[in-house]
């Protein structure tokens, strides 16, 4: 059953045109995932779909309404959060009353079997509503979904407008969750979260009874949950099946056979006129056929489609590292570090940690466990209460800090950069900052009036020009579109120094480490790989697990598994036809191209010979005519799968 359509949505402000022919629908077994850059016009298309703001055209389809999560947090009111809650259950807690009523009016029908029937029949229909409305699991479904989001008992009687911003948020979350519209729309639902929330919520949704759309920067969040991305660029939004990690295979593989299909048609385009131009310079030597075969490539050129350039990257950051500076094989150890604040108890003690040249370590934990302070001390910019710090010979450390202290608000973005590298000429400047989205007068902005993602920018192009082998980051993904995220992945795992790194982005730290460190609890614990390798060792502790699917039974995931298997396996046959088919592409343009430098040279052919080899040309032009087709259904055949 169609949950949503969309056709042909547009919206400007002003003279910015965001939506330009969004067009896409959404069954009410799909989880979609809505993503693309910063900008891209992805909460304005919920704000439409709910029916906030009203689209400049197109047309907006539901079957049922919609219930929207919004990233604005509201101020809340006097009610508590219990009965907060509640107040989703009105609709049961009205059908309970009735079924007191009509229980009462059974009583008083005894002596009438005809009334008393009719009473009976209604109450069947109203317990069963009631049923169907949670009436009789209402507190165990608040109590679970609470819980499951970090909310507990503690708060339940308090007033919603005394919460932090981040419980509030996460009220509004399991308030909706509970209302189970047929049609949800999250924007950015794990900002607030925990991990354990997070990993909480995503069980939820796999098991959502419904239409999802999720808006999200959490790339882990959404290969979590998500069976389809529709990316949104450009105003209009392509739609893959598949989780994010699918998709990005998918959106790559697009690109390159979008660029092959462009280069080959360019090529085909200068072969014509080259041929055109030979048959005009041949002029009558044919008996007239030349003009007559050049009328008729011409016409053939003016009919040929044009296969339009593929998307270039500009809008994504362009991220390399500088040249490590050689070091120690030892980078840095730390040993019995302690950190106390006053007289409260420490925030973590006798830590130790030994980094390895080459290795990029995660440091990961609850909020609040004390994770930048650790890399803060690391980086001795505090100074531990207890322990010693020792760094390798030759080893140089850059720090990204997230809230970005290293800048001067009282420079333009420029000034900033030349204080630091003031052997670059304004030129080369400019080059290096237009590389991280700074064009034009933006070179000119205060630091001051930077956005939080442009300040983020600013500081990481700053350490990326640097010569430092160890780099200690924290959380350098915040306010980073997906793109740039991935840059700075690319970035990092060809770096050839250290890294150890402050995230919450699962994906990122998945993509990056060789190594996660787990502070929890005031100690830290070491696990080799990366995320995924991490969760694998918490199964094998015996730990619960994280990433299961709930309610998967061992024949179903072994079943899914095997179908994972064989659309792998088919996709890998699909690319290696298309690696083949491309060869012999390039065989025959090559045989082209032999026939065309013979005719190239008239002077040493007579008519007969020229004739030949113009046959010849337009049989083998045919040939790469024919691969290309077969290349085009077999690089369907990919998108498809």
């Amino acid at each position: 059953m169609i949950a949503l359509s969309l056709k042909d949505i547009a919206k400007s402000f002003g003279a910015d045109t965001v939506l330009d022919s969004v067009s896409l629908t959404l069954t009410d077994v799909m989880r979609m995932g809505l993503v693309g850059p910063n900008g891209a016009g992805k909460t304005t298309l919920l704000r439409i779909i709910c029916g906030e703001i009203s689209a400049d055209s197109g047309t907006v389809s539901m079957a049922d309404g919609a219930g929207y999560l919004k990233q604005e947090v509201s101020e809340g009111t006097q009610v508590t959060v219990w009965d907060t809650m509640l107040s989703v259950f009105s609709h049961a807690f009205a059908l309970e009353k009735r079924m007191r009523e009509l229980e009462h009016a059974m009583d008083d029908a005894s002596g009438d079997e005809t009334a008393w029937q009719r009473i009976s029949h209604e109450y069947e229909r109203v317990t069963q509503s009631f049923e169907e409305a949670d009436g009789y699991g209402y507190k165990s479904a608040i109590n679970g979904v609470l819980k499951g989001l970090g909310l507990f008992e503690d708060v339940y009687d308090r007033s919603v407008c005394t919460l932090s911003g981040g419980q509030r948020a996460r009220l509004m979350l399991a308030k909706l969750l509970l209302e189970k519209p047929k049609l949800l729309l999250l924007d950015e639902p794990t900002n607030h979260l925990d991990t354990d929330a997070v990993s909480w919520l995503e069980g939820y949704l796999k098991t959502w009874q419904g239409a999802v759309m999720i808006v999200s920067h959490d790339r882990w969040f959404l290969d979590q949950t998500c069976t389809h991305i529709a990316d949104l660029h450009r105003g209009v939004a392509d739609v893959y099946i598949g989780n994010y990690s699918s998709f990005v295979l998918q959106r790559d593989e697009k690109r390159r056979l979008q660029q092959k299909a462009y280069e080959h048609n360019q090529r085909e385009i200068t072969r014509q006129k080259k041929v055109i131009e030979q048959y005009k310079a041949w002029g009558n030597s044919g008996g007239g056929k030349n003009f007559i075969k050049m009328h008729a490539r011409e016409t053939l050129l003016n009919k040929m489609d044009k296969v339009e350039r593929p998307e270039d990257d500009q809008g994504r950051i362009s991220l390399r590292l500088g040249t490590a500076a050689r070091g120690s094989s030892d980078v840095l150890q730390m040993e019995g570090i302690e950190m106390a604040w006053q007289d409260a108890p420490p925030l973590f003690s006798d830590i130790g940690l030994h980094l390895f040249k080459g290795e990029r370590a995660a440091l990961t934990g609850p909020n609040g466990v004390g994770k930048t302070t650790l890399l803060r001390v690391a980086a001795q910019r505090l100074t531990p209460t207890q322990g010693e710090i020792v760094t390798g010979t030759g080893v140089s450390v850059g720090y990204y800090d997230q809230l970005q202290e290293n800048l001067d608000t009282r420079h333009t973005v420029i000034e900033e950069m030349r204080g630091d590298y003031p052997e670059f000429s304004d030129g080369e400047l400019r080059n290096v900052l237009a590389s991280f989205l700074f064009l034009g007068d933006d070179v000119f902005k205060p630091v001051s009036a930077l956005s939080g993602g442009e300040k983020g920018r600013l500081s990481l192009l700053k350490l990326m020009l640097g010569k430092d082998n160890l780099l200690l980051l924290d959380e350098p993904t915040n306010h980073l579109d997906m793109d740039s995220r991935e840059m700075l992945e690319e970035a990092l795992c060809e770096f050839e120094g250290t890294v150890l790194f402050v995230s919450h982005d699962r994906y990122f730290i998945n993509k990056v480490a060789t190594r996660v460190l787990e502070l929890k609890s005031g100690a830290l614990n070491s696990y080799q790989g990366n995320w995924s390798d991490y969760l694998n060792a918490l199964e094998k502790m015996s730990l619960p697990e994280i990433s299961e699917e709930p309610g998967m039974t061992k024949t179903a995931a072994a079943k899914q598994k095997r179908s994972e298997k064989e659309r792998e396996a088919a996709l890998r046959e699909a690319k290696k036809r298309i690696a083949q088919i491309e060869k012999d592409i390039e065989a025959a343009e090559c045989h082209l191209a032999e026939i065309e430098a013979q005719l190239a040279d008239p002077s040493a052919l007579d008519s007969q010979q020229i004739c030949e080899l113009s046959e010849q040309y337009e049989r083998q032009y045919e040939a790469v005519e024919t691969l290309m087709e077969k290349w085009e259904r077999a690089h369907k055949q990919v998108l498809i799968s």
